[in-house]
């Protein structure tokens, strides 16, 4: 079973070819759609990983097709930036001791 990242970030596709998983860059909400289709019909693919941006641009459409597709996994991942200003934040929390 393959994974497939569908970005608009070129970072997140860098990052997550480093780890072995395929990666595009998608440019506009019909792209993204023709691209999950496509793979959902392809019977290697069994996870589709879409950074925030993506599922920003076709949310109910995707929202759609996580329910009606049964062999293929549509998850989202964060955007690589979210990532790292999260551990930076966490970073200074830890620091100076200061809790939200």
């Amino acid at each position: 079973m393959k994974s497939l990242l569908l970005s608009m970030d070129q970072d997140s596709i860098i990052g997550m070819r480093l780890a072995g998983i395929k990666g595009e860059i998608i440019k506009d909400k019909e792209h993204i759609l023709d691209r999950i289709y496509e793979a959902i019909d392809d019977p290697e693919i069994g996870i589709v990983m879409l950074s925030k941006d993506v599922l920003k641009v076709a949310e109910e459409e995707i929202m759609e097709l996580k329910l009606k597709s049964k062999d293929t996994l549509i998850v989202q991942i964060p955007d690589l930036g979210d990532v790292m200003e999260d551990r930076i934040t966490n970073y200074v929390r830890e620091s100076i001791g200061v809790k939200f």
